[in-house]
């Protein structure tokens, strides 16, 4: 188990932290986040290249913040290219032996077994500089893995494959964390981060802002970053004008801060945790347009002019209305109206999901 508390790292005007974090024995953990977020900067504190100002760094019960890099038993795969262009690929692997300190007569079963699983062993004589982007990335893999480390920390490291490549090392981290290795991974892709995460945490401006299964933080956001950062559009700030009332019948109001004033929409009482600022999370795909206003019990209706097309999202492409603040609707009827037109909105009160805000 890798456990980080309390820490804090100072770069100039930026500071990491304080943060705590967690990952268990085996876990595929995920840190997400833009560049600048601080996510390279605790994984070189993780693996040694920086001391941390404050805090503690303990991995499988031992601490580890004050130990040299070659005791800490953590494998780390940076971005860009570190190998060695006029090595073999046997001896890029066994590199990480020799900066251990590996005993010299275990290096070549060490090398093949590590060649065998990340599926190089048909390379080991070649010289690095002719492989293609996916064989020196799994090279990296196997020089990283040759030392058995007991953590694993990725930074970004799809960055700058085409997607059939992408989907070829997603599939060898997978099958190389399913033999019970621990995995941080860190990337600025929600899509990424969901194929392999069993846990994700977002990270903005130095801190953790929220951290949970993928289901969980994709469907329930905490802060508005968390929401766009994961892609979601419909995500606004909204204040509950009463609580929850008794009887499932009974609606609320709902205020939207648009450009021109607060605009109010209801909700089934028992859709709100008491009163006061909120966020409301509308599916997208659940918003139907049409040219008139639809008759139908519940819900929510508005009228709107058509601003753009946003690109895809949940399989298609979104319009993107404004209703008094904007709205983006890929549920029927949206592939009939071009920029210009004024149209109604209409989505059933299961599209909208509130929570409190957190940040």
């Amino acid at each position: 188990m890798l456990r980080i508390e309390r820490l804090i790292k100072k770069e100039g005007s930026f500071c990491l932290g304080p943060l705590d974090l967690s990952a268990r024995a085996g876990e595929y953990f995920v840190l997400l986040g833009p560049s600048g977020a601080g996510k390279t900067l605790l994984l070189e504190i993780l693996a040694g290249f920086k001391r941390p100002d404050g805090g503690r760094i303990f991995l499988d019960g031992r601490r580890i913040d004050t130990l040299p890099i070659q005791k800490r038993r953590i494998g780390y795969l940076c971005q860009g290219d570190t190998l060695f262009p006029h090595l073999t690929v046997r001896e890029n692997i066994s590199y990480g032996l020799r900066f251990h300190r590996v005993p010299r007569g275990t290096w070549d079963e060490k090398v093949e077994e590590m060649a065998g699983e990340t599926g190089i062993m048909h390379l080991l004589n070649r010289k690095t500089r002719g492989l293609s982007g996916g064989e020196r990335q799994r090279v990296a893999l196997a020089r990283m893995l040759v030392i058995d480390p007991a953590c694993l920390i990725l930074d970004e490291p799809l960055t700058g494959m085409d997607e059939i490549l992408k989907q070829d090392i997603l599939g060898l981290l997978l099958h190389l964390h399913s033999r019970g290795r621990t995995f941080i991974h860190v990337t600025h892709d929600p899509r990424e981060a969901t194929a392999v995460a069993s846990k994700i945490a977002i990270m903005e401006d130095g801190r953790i802002t929220q951290e949970g299964p993928p289901r969980q933080l994709l469907l329930r956001p905490e802060t508005e970053f968390a929401a766009r950062f994961a892609g979601m559009r419909n995500f606004f700030p909204v204040r509950v004008a009463s609580g929850r009332k008794r009887g499932s019948r009974e609606r609320v109001t709902v205020l939207v801060r648009g450009k021109d004033g607060a605009r109010p929409l209801s909700a089934p009482a028992y859709y709100v945790d008491g009163a006061g600022a909120m966020f409301m999370v509308l599916d997208e795909t659940r918003v139907v347009v049409s040219e008139t206003g639809v008759a139908r019990p519940g819900g929510n209706t508005l009228e709107g002019v058509v601003k753009g097309i946003s690109p895809a999202y949940f399989g298609k492409a979104a319009l993107i209305v404004d209703a008094g603040f904007e709205i983006h609707a890929s549920g029927r009827g949206t592939d009939r109206f071009p920029p210009g037109s004024r149209v109604f909105l209409w989505w059933p009160d299961e599209a909208m999901k509130f929570h409190k805000k957190t940040a």
